[in-house]
């Protein structure tokens, strides 16, 4: 295996630079590390960041590097490795913590609980407790974490003989599970929602569904007396949330979803505030799947708030799913938001999987030359794609047969529909819904392709009413474009 491919050298291409001179000082602390030779392995190392890729870029030059005196060990320098890893490996643990308050907080005052140290456990308690920035921000572990100071409390209640304090600490720390499991219930579902509605062996899966007959968690929670004005608007946006996932077409519902969530966008953590727009986005898709064009623009808007307020920066690292983006992207084209989509190409091209990096950055450019008429310049970045990924599969062969109806490539496109008809009847993964999805666009395609040079009214009349009464179908709003009747 090439050295540049190694488990290590992978982690340390992810580290920002200010993360590399930190593990860099980290492996130079004797509390961590007692071996020099590790540190003169990393030193040379590092010397490689970020490409790791030159000639030089060898294990043993690498080694020898390190030690001129020494004969290269294969056995010695993976250890040396190995050690490494273990070190950033200790170096990621070590820096969530410090970076993570409500993390540090709980582990500081279980360190003092389990030393018996009760006057710095109450210094700390107290500190925590007048805290107003840490207890106002709901993050992803906020209930968690909350959960287990409760616990702590009660444990210390307890230990300094006033078993009488505890009952609030019991009843609190139970409220605090019961919120993050509210939390995980709501994110799980509508994650549940989009598998079931993309791959066939989840279809019929309603295990969410049937959780929440059983148990009325938020009901529960909403008779609680005692809870915060966050955590309030927390339950009441779980509710919306939960209720639209049982009937996404109520307007009304997502209206207030969205309103919610912009009150309660200083209250959520980053990660929390991309979590329930998102959510809020999947349920605007299953409207504008039914024709409601008015919410294209409403929705459209919806992305370019997270993009506008760095929900897709992950702790000093963007990145974007491809799913959010080729949503992006499609919105953007239907909308004519070119030179927004154009800055937002630019500014994601290094923020995608790697493996997917070069065809995805060349199917955007493909799709932003095709918009602006460049068809030519189009077809050349689609030919230079190498998919894997069966979705932009998909999304390529689409976009091909849209520049070969403008370029007027009849037999080309013939071709491409047999050949994307056999792949989605081979395809096992799909679910029917997208399956039917691109078939019926095939289908209309293929009518319209045979109509272009020589129309005939009726069929083309027929058809723009079939496609307008469609409600599961790629790229309706270009055949309908199409069709001059």
């Amino acid at each position: 295996m090439d050295f540049a491919e190694n488990n290590f050298i992978t982690l340390l291409k992810s580290f920002t630079g200010k993360e590399i001179n930190e593990f860099e000082k980290f492996v130079n602390s004797p509390f961590f590390n007692n071996q020099n030779s590790l540190i003169e392995i990393l030193r040379e190392l590092i010397l490689h960041y970020p490409e790791f890729s030159s000639n030089n870029f060898t294990k043993k030059k690498i080694f020898s590097a390190a030690f001129p005196e020494k004969k290269f060990n294969d056995v010695l320098f993976r250890k040396y490795i190995s050690n490494l890893m273990k070190l950033a490996e200790d170096y990621l643990v070590c820096k969530d913590i410090l970076v993570n308050e409500e993390k540090r907080v709980i582990s500081l005052l279980d360190q003092f609980d389990n030393k018996n140290l009760t006057p710095f456990f109450e210094r700390q308690l107290t500190k925590i407790e007048k805290n107003k920035e840490l207890n106002k921000k709901i993050t992803v572990e906020t209930f968690y974490f909350k959960h287990f100071r409760e616990e702590l409390k009660a444990g210390y209640y307890i230990k300094i003989n006033k078993i009488y304090e505890i009952k609030s600490c019991l009843i609190r720390s139970q409220v605090y599970v019961l919120l993050h499991l509210l939390m995980s219930n709501i994110v799980y579902a509508n994650m549940m929602l989009i598998v079931k509605k993309t791959f066939k062996n989840s279809e019929n899966n309603n295990y969410f569904d049937e959780f929440n007959e059983a148990f009325d968690l938020i009901g529960y929670l909403e008779k609680i007396s005692d809870l915060d004005e966050n955590e309030k608007m927390f339950i009441a946006l779980c509710r919306i949330d939960h209720l639209i996932s049982k009937d996404p077409y109520n307007l009304n519902n997502l209206k207030d979803m969205k309103t919610l969530i912009l009150r309660m966008s200083d209250v959520l953590s980053d990660n929390l505030l991309y979590t329930f727009f998102s959510h809020l986005n999947i349920y605007y898709l299953l409207n504008l799947s039914l024709n409601s064009i008015d919410l294209t623009k409403d929705f459209f808007e919806n992305y370019k708030f997270m993009v506008e307020r760095g929900l897709y920066d992950r702790k000093g690292n963007e990145f974007i799913n491809y799913t959010e983006y080729r949503t992006i992207l499609n919105y953007a084209v239907r909308l004519k938001e070119l030179d927004w989509l154009e800055n937002f190409i630019f500014r994601f091209k290094d923020k995608h999987e790697d493996d997917i990096k070069d065809s995805l950055n060349k199917y955007s450019l493909a799709l932003l030359n095709f918009e602006r008429k460049n068809y030519e310049v189009s077809l050349k970045y689609l030919s230079q794609i190498k998919v894997s990924e069966v979705i932009m599969k998909l999304d390529v062969d689409i976009l091909m047969l849209l520049i070969y109806y403008e370029l007027d490539y009849i037999e080309n496109a013939l071709s491409l529909i047999d050949s994307m008809r056999h792949f989605l009847s081979d395809e096992k993964h799909f679910s029917n819904t997208v399956k039917d999805n691109h078939h019926n666009f095939l289908k209309y395609y293929r009518i319209l392709l045979m109509n272009k040079n020589n129309p005939k009214l009726q069929v083309l009349v027929n058809l723009k009413i079939e496609i307008i009464n469609c409600t599961n179908l790629r790229r309706k709003y270009w055949l309908l474009e199409k069709i001059k009747v």
